[in-house]
């Protein structure tokens, strides 16, 4: 009786350990958003605010910026108007940001 108590046990904490194990397992390659579209909108404001937008080569540091975002970009310079207009997305966001200066 004390050896089938023991054998029980044993089935029963090693089911718990391999759950527990498991679990870890999934928490651990749980990915996490932390950049979202309303701060990189913000950040990209922030930004232009510091460039002179009529400078070629402020331009295309800009860009350059853009492109290292976790978004696609693109940026179109509005001459008439001395500003740019940038548009950010992704699969499931969307920001047009127009005559930023």
């Amino acid at each position: 009786m004390k050896g089938q108590f023991m054998v029980l046990s044993s089935i029963i904490v090693g089911l718990i350990v391999i759950s527990l194990a498991a679990t870890i397992s999934d928490i651990q390659t749980e990915e996490y958003d932390t950049v979202d579209l309303g701060y990189t909108v913000q950040t990209i404001k922030g930004e232009i605010s510091e460039i002179d937008v009529e400078d070629t080569e402020d331009r295309e540091n800009f860009e350059r910026f853009l492109s290292k975002t976790d978004y696609q970009t693109n940026m179109d310079y509005w001459s008439e108007e001395s500003c740019l207009n940038v548009t950010v997305w992704d699969a499931g966001d969307r920001a047009e940001l127009d005559c930023l200066s």
